[in-house]
């Protein structure tokens, strides 16, 4: 087998066989970085639906939307983080036993 001599190009040999799963962990992180970073949009919006109606009823129906919008994020950020979690633990003994098996 021919293999690449250079560093990134030795370890992309090995990733791509299992691009599938580097794909889903890389999202994963990427989701959770994105939630991590629209959350204070979120609790913005939220806040200012209490501050510009004076009624607590009108508030709550105008911020119910981006509430469950918010709980939604949170729990598929959640979901996500877990299984990545998992995925990895595959990912990255398949990388090392192809790493491995390849080299020696």
């Amino acid at each position: 087998m021919n293999l690449p001599k250079k560093t990134f190009p030795f370890l992309f040999h090995f990733i791509f066989r299992q691009r599938m799963r580097f794909a889903f962990i890389i999202a994963a992180a990427l989701f959770w970085g994105m939630n991590s970073a629209l959350f204070p949009v979120f609790l913005k919006k939220i806040i200012n639906a209490f501050a510009t109606n004076p009624d607590f009823s009108l508030g709550w129906h105008a911020a119910f939307s981006t509430l469950l919008l918010l709980i939604g994020f949170i729990v598929t950020a959640e979901v996500l983080l877990r299984l990545q979690g998992f995925v990895s633990i595959y990912f990255f003994s398949e990388l090392r036993a192809d790493t491995r098996a390849a080299l020696f």
